[in-house]
């Protein structure tokens, strides 16, 4: 199963003026399964985690990662524009991206694209 949801929010009170939104991206990667094959009831278990990204001011985030997850950024250009490896579940990844421009972020053999905001 692949999914991936766009989450836009804001804070609101009466008042006051709406927070400016704030977006990321929730989506759920499969992992390579410890255990390969059908258990007993016939059923092949595949493990996923669900992972948050968020590209905003340069820096792309993710956590829900397993620890030691290589973790890249790439414009679409192709070019690497940072790496790093995943520790305490997330990845932090300072890049010169502009605002507006695609993201292809690279977890593992997966990869996401978004929009860096």
């Amino acid at each position: 199963m692949t999914a991936t949801y766009q989450i836009c929010v804001y804070a609101t009170a009466t008042g006051y003026k709406n927070s400016e939104t704030a977006t990321a991206t929730l989506c759920w990667i499969g992992v390579e399964p410890k255990t390969e094959g059908i258990n007993n009831s016939g059923v092949a278990q595949v493990r996923a985690n669900a992972v948050l990204l968020l590209a905003e001011n340069g820096q792309v985030s993710v956590s829900g990662l397993d620890d030691g997850t290589k973790v890249s950024v790439y414009g679409m250009n192709g070019v690497q524009a940072g790496a790093c490896v995943s520790k305490n579940g997330e990845a932090l990844i300072v890049t010169n991206l502009p605002r507006g421009s695609v993201v292809i972020v690279k977890i593992g053999e997966r990869s996401i694209k978004t929009i860096q905001k």
